[in-house]
């Protein structure tokens, strides 16, 4: 009778020793076929006419960028990049140049990278208003801009 338990008790370990190691040699590693989310830094020229969009290549596959540009909440507009060589090996950095830009309007940017399978999503808005004094850059979530008023005459702008 010991016998015939201890062969149960064999058995049982080989099946959850089998069912380990098979767990570990599947072990599928799954990718998502959407691009990584592109981050973009903003600057501007000394004379202040321009707008100076970068971003780095995410991914090897990636065909093509579309920039997202809201002006002042009107938009999306959508600007499309034919002059970029995306499939240059050497070429990992990108630059947009926005020229057509005016005093104490708010411009928000997000770039988005196309892999022929789908474009991928945009964590964080850019936020520029260009200002006599400097450039005002931020970081944002969403594209619209609230403003509440209080009772006393204040606002409060999120």
């Amino acid at each position: 009778m010991e016998q015939f338990f201890f062969v149960k008790l064999l058995i049982v370990v080989c099946l959850i020793c089998m069912i380990v190691l098979m767990g570990h040699k599947i072990n599928e590693q799954f990718d998502t076929v959407l691009p990584p989310i592109v981050r973009v830094s903003v600057d501007t020229n000394r004379r202040k006419d321009k707008i100076i969009l970068k971003w780095a290549k995410t991914r090897d596959d990636i065909i093509d960028y579309y920039i997202v540009l809201y002006i002042n909440n009107d938009g999306p507009f959508i600007i499309t990049q034919p002059h970029l060589n995306v499939t240059d090996k050497n070429n990992d950095n990108f630059k947009y140049d926005y020229v057509d830009v005016k005093m104490n309007v708010e411009y928000k940017f997000a770039v988005i990278a196309y892999n022929g399978r789908g474009l991928s999503n945009i964590d964080k808005f850019v936020k520029a208003k260009l200002t006599p004094e400097n450039l005002q850059v931020q970081y944002i979530n969403d594209i619209e801009t609230k403003i509440t008023c209080n009772s006393d005459g204040s606002f409060t702008v999120k």
